[in-house]
């Protein structure tokens, strides 16, 4: 750990001249290697793209993401909307009617999610094979 408690006089502030030649040749390979990343990338949003296109998604993939988010997304928001004051009441409450609710509201989510993915990938199928065919 470095020290601010101490006098110009008690640092050795002095390095020998190997010191000074081995902190010159790492600063110029730094500024090699930023100039060299910096030809490479023009601008930060260049990098990004490049990192994500290392392990790209295929069609299918990426549909069936997307409608798993469409399965789960929309209908948790429509529960929480119409359910969720109810639910949060009875909770509090100590009732155990919300338990089967809940519980309901999970299940239909899941199979939502479930269902979105399931038909994103096969959109996702039949785009490849519309794309794949000749214009």
């Amino acid at each position: 750990m470095y020290r601010f408690d101490t006098t110009t006089d008690e640092r050795k502030t002095a390095s020998a001249a190997h010191d000074l030649s081995v902190r010159l040749n790492w600063l110029t390979t730094a500024l090699e290697e930023s100039a060299r990343h910096e030809r490479r990338f023009r601008h930060p949003h260049e990098e990004q793209a490049m990192r994500l296109m290392r392990r790209p998604l295929s069609t299918p993939q990426a549909f069936a993401s997307f409608g798993m988010l469409l399965g789960l997304l929309p209908p948790a928001a429509f529960f929480y909307r119409i359910f969720g004051e109810v639910i949060i009441e009875t909770i509090t409450a100590g009732k155990n009617l919300s338990v089967f609710w809940v519980v309901i509201c999970l299940l239909m989510n899941f199979i939502c999610c479930v269902v979105g993915r399931i038909a994103g990938r096969k959109l996702g199928i039949l785009a490849e094979r519309v794309q794949s065919d000749s214009w």
